[in-house]
């Protein structure tokens, strides 16, 4: 009896083995592509400088205060002009005395225009005294003395051109002398000049403080690699400073601005911004049914300051979510259906992005053990959804 119920039960595995095994090899495989949720989630942590390491429980990840300092140098090109003299202005003038003593002047006796240009002797003259006039010892009139004398204007430039007539008096008076230039005086010229203009200094200055920033920006990025974050809004550009080669209003055609400047900021590691938002996501979307999928977007991060070491961190997040499929629920949903009616079934639950079924059957096997339902890694199809 007991080799009989022995024989008996070998042959029923036997028969559960044969029936899973041909099952087994010739399952339907229906392929189903789950919908890849983009849920647009805005989070906010607490950034500690007086942390060293990562609280999860907290919500608590450390900052680390930094700050960078760089030199530049800029060369820049005057803008500014001026109009220069480059030669006096030349002539002879008639110094006419009414007294009755010769007059000495000496080089460099100042004489004045009409409008105010001043002129200078350039050499020693002596103008002598009236003449008396007689007829039979009795005057009959009187001559005043006059002398000629070479004159520049006192300055270069063609401002000292003069027509005749225009030279009137002496700076200071001369008493009884009086002035005239009979002719013209010319040969005055100018130029133009380049000079350093208050624009030129101005602009230098907000061009240096923006190459000085972008070099700033350069090197943290450079010199913190991929190691850390930063929000680069929340950066503080200070203590800017800088001094001119060539001072406004000198002769120059060109000038150099120098100038130094510091950045500070906050980090975060990467390692730990990422450690904490992965923990958090899951810790929202795992607990209702939904998987979290690699590839956690921080799209954008800020910065605000809460208390003297601690920093409220507001992140905008792009987390790619998976609504669970219960495979075993649909394998018996689609036991036994024509195909349209499977495809009918698989359109219907929203969580599916797309599925497979083999083009050569017209119904699918009545047992769901024949039915294989397989997840295909999730492709371009997508819903997004702000929370």
């Amino acid at each position: 009896m007991k080799k009989i119920t022995i024989i008996s039960i070998s042959i029923i595995f036997l028969l559960i083995l044969s029936s899973y095994l041909y099952l087994q090899s010739n399952q339907v495989a229906i392929e189903v592509e789950p919908v890849v949720e983009y849920k647009f989630v805005k989070m906010t942590i607490n950034g500690r400088t007086d942390i060293e390491s990562l609280n999860r429980e907290k919500i608590e990840i450390p900052l680390q205060n930094f700050s960078i300092q760089e030199e530049a140098i800029i060369n820049k090109n005057t803008t500014g002009q001026q109009v220069v003299g480059i030669s006096y202005a030349r002539g002879n003038v008639k110094i006419i005395n009414h007294g009755d003593k010769d007059i000495s002047l000496p080089v460099g006796t100042r004489i004045l225009a009409e409008d105010g240009t001043a002129y200078l002797t350039v050499k020693e003259v002596e103008v002598p005294a009236k003449e008396i006039n007689y007829f039979m010892d009795l005057t009959v009139g009187s001559q005043a003395g006059q002398a000629e004398v070479p004159v520049r204007a006192e300055n270069k430039g063609s401002q000292g051109n003069l027509a005749p007539g225009k030279i009137k008096k002496f700076l200071p008076a001369k008493g009884n002398l009086s002035v005239i230039n009979p002719a013209a005086i010319s040969g005055g010229k100018d130029d133009v000049k380049n000079i350093v203009s208050k624009e030129d200094q101005s602009e230098a200055v907000e061009e240096l403080k923006n190459k000085l920033k972008d070099q700033l920006l350069a090197r943290a990025y450079q010199k913190l690699g991929g190691n850390y974050r930063f929000v680069e809004k929340d950066l503080v550009y200070q203590n800017y400073n800088y001094q001119f080669s060539k001072s406004v209003g000198e002769y120059a055609s060109e000038y150099r601005i120098s100038g130094s400047m510091e950045l500070r900021g906050q980090l975060i590691r990467h390692n730990d911004l990422d450690r904490l938002v992965t923990y958090l996501a899951y810790q929202k979307y795992n607990q209702a049914n939904k998987q979290v999928m690699p590839g956690i977007n921080i799209e954008s991060m800020q910065l605000a300051k809460s208390s003297d070491n601690s920093y409220n961190v507001i992140l905008e997040l792009v987390i790619p979510v998976l609504d669970e499929i219960d495979r075993f629920k649909l394998t018996y949903q689609l036991a036994g259906k024509v195909i349209k009616e499977a495809e009918d079934i698989l359109s219907s639950h929203q969580e599916v992005a797309t599925f497979s079924i083999p083009d050569n059957l017209q119904r699918l096997p009545w047992l769901p053990l024949a039915i294989n339902v397989k997840l295909k890694e999730p492709g371009l199809k997508q819903t997004f959804k702000i929370e």
